[in-house]
């Protein structure tokens, strides 16, 4: 009698794992401080801001939405942090204003969509450029 075979169900991985896990052993191999503890660590702190952002813009994405302004909000409320941080010496202030900063902009990026339809809502590129051209402009210099 043949016994049942059990088959448990394969995960397929994604091409782009495959890809990941090649770039990091060829830069592995070629540089070899690539894998050290310090880099990893480097890598991961810098990698977090960006999954942050990704995260959320890959639900909008599937929602069939588009918000443009997320990187120019994330560099405005960087520099009220870093503004905050200096004028006061307080770091838990600076990120209190950066929290307080980022509530505004996403109250008035949203606001005109929860109004209107959203493809009536034009206000994301123009809250987006506001945004950037602040951030440029306040520039912290030694």
């Amino acid at each position: 009698m043949n016994e049942a075979r059990s088959h448990k169900p394969r995960i397929p991985i994604p091409g782009v794992a495959w890809l990941l896990l090649a770039s990091i052993v060829g830069f592995s191999i070629g540089a070899p401080g690539f894998a050290s503890g310090a880099n990893v660590s480097n890598i991961t702190q810098q990698g977090t801001v960006l999954l942050l952002l990704a995260l959320p813009m890959t639900l909008i994405i599937m929602a069939e939405g588009l918000d443009l302004s997320m990187g120019s909000s994330l560099s405005l409320c960087t520099v009220v942090l870093a503004a905050t941080s200096l004028a006061t010496g307080s770091l838990a202030l600076g990120i209190a204003a950066a929290i307080v900063t980022a509530t505004l902009i996403g109250v008035l990026n949203g606001a005109p969509k929860t109004r209107t339809s959203l493809a009536e809502a034009r206000s994301g590129p123009s809250l987006s450029t506001i945004s950037q051209c602040h951030a440029s402009m306040s520039r912290i210099t030694p």
